[in-house]
């Protein structure tokens, strides 16, 4: 009984909360990126990690996400990502 009770108090208090919000504050601005592991055969088609690393830091600044996921992120890649976006940490494992 006590756990229902505490459910249905922090229930109204999540309802309180988002009625008293801003259209403005309930946006979550997601991204989503598929950053492509460095690969060699990369290099011929001037499509390697360091001719991308940048463009893609100055893509996440500028649209200032509050939530981005990234695909195939090796760790040079994830460790220059971290040294190159203060305002972003990471959640993840490796495969």
């Amino acid at each position: 009984m006590r756990i229902k009770f505490t459910t249905l108090v922090l229930l109204a208090l999540a309802i309180q909360a988002f009625i008293s919000c801003s259209p403005r504050e309930l946006e979550l601005h997601v991204g989503s990126y598929n950053i492509r592991c460095i690969s060699s055969s990369d290099a011929k088609a001037n499509n390697h990690w360091d001719a991308r690393k940048d463009y893609l830091c100055d893509v996440i600044d500028y649209e200032d996400f509050d939530v981005f996921g990234a695909q195939e992120v090796t760790f040079p890649q994830l460790n220059y990502m971290l040294e190159n976006l203060d305002d972003y940490a990471y959640v993840g494992v490796g495969r």
